[in-house]
């Protein structure tokens, strides 16, 4: 799996998200998160997932994960990485 497939596979889970096949996106982002271990958009999703879903330990544990990897993550622009930092300290305020 490539680093441009995170958008594809953060579009799958969604949708099976949105179509209440919440586990099965959440593994689907566990697999990615696996597959794709820098990019902080994916841990972003997961986290996100974990979150809707109640796993809020988890959910918190991978935000942070997701804030650490930002700095690194080179498939993301400057504006990018800043949206997505805004977007997980905001999350994890909550």
């Amino acid at each position: 799996m490539k680093a441009s497939d995170s958008e594809a596979v953060i579009g799958a889970a969604s949708i099976l998200f949105d179509g209440d096949e919440k586990k099965q996106a959440v593994d689907l982002l566990k697999s990615a998160a696996r597959l794709l271990p820098r990019s902080a958009a994916v841990a972003e999703a997961l986290a996100d997932a974990l979150q809707q879903t109640g796993d809020l330990p988890a959910a918190r544990t991978t935000y942070e994960k997701a804030l650490s990897l930002l700095p690194g993550d080179d498939t993301l622009t400057e504006i990018e990485k800043g949206q997505l930092r805004q977007s997980i300290e905001a999350a994890l305020k909550k």
